[in-house]
């Protein structure tokens, strides 16, 4: 049997390609603003940093005047104390008293320069007592300082004093050393005689 004969050959199709020509539209554009939109929205940005960072400044100063409430009045009666008048403490507790009571009702939302404006009147009754505090304890570091100073003089010169002493020590050593050598040498010397005069007297004897 002929299997040859029963295969047909394969058909192929071919396909015709559609190619359309002809110009696309295009349209020119773009998507940024114009520079008057652009500087005005800069602008907006600007101002709500600006406010922002007063808003930050206005609480920190806020929070810097209850804490120098807090610790101005422990300290007056505690390292303070010694550096101020009675009369000084008292009027310093009023004032604090007073812009305590500020700061939690009308002063609870104000603006920085009305803080600021608030620490500096306590600045200006406490003032002097922190300056003579400072001035103490500045007096006090320079002591300890020269006291310092003075102790590594003294341990200098005792170390010098020390490497003299040793020096002195060992010319000392030196000397008593020439000296011995020196007066063996004469006795050497003076030895030799004796002796050649001995050999010469026995000569004389076996004579």
């Amino acid at each position: 049997m002929d299997t040859n004969s029963d295969e047909q050959p394969k058909k192929t199709r071919k396909v015709k390609k559609q190619v359309r020509k002809g110009d696309l539209p295009i349209n020119a554009g773009t998507g940024g603003i114009d520079e008057a939109t652009k500087a005005s929205l800069q602008e907006r940005e600007n101002a709500m940093y600006m406010e922002d960072k007063l808003v930050a400044e206005t609480d920190e100063k806020k929070n810097e005047l209850e804490a120098s409430i807090y610790e101005l009045r422990d300290k007056i009666d505690g390292v303070y104390s010694e550096f101020a008048s009675d009369e000084e403490k008292e009027k310093l507790r009023a004032k604090l008293t007073d812009i305590e009571d500020w700061l939690y009702e009308e002063g609870e939302d104000t603006t920085k320069s009305v803080y600021v404006s608030k620490q500096e009147e306590i600045r200006f009754i406490v003032g002097p007592v922190i300056q003579r505090y400072q001035e103490k304890v500045e007096a006090e570091r320079e002591a300890v300082r020269k006291a310092e100073e003075e102790a590594a003089a003294k341990k200098r010169a005792e170390v010098e004093a020390m490497k003299k002493a040793q020096e002195d020590l060992r010319k000392a050593e030196e000397e008593h050393k020439k000296k011995l050598a020196a007066e063996n040498g004469d006795a050497e010397m003076k030895d030799a005689p004796a002796e050649g005069e001995a050999a010469e007297g026995q000569a004389e004897e076996k004579q």
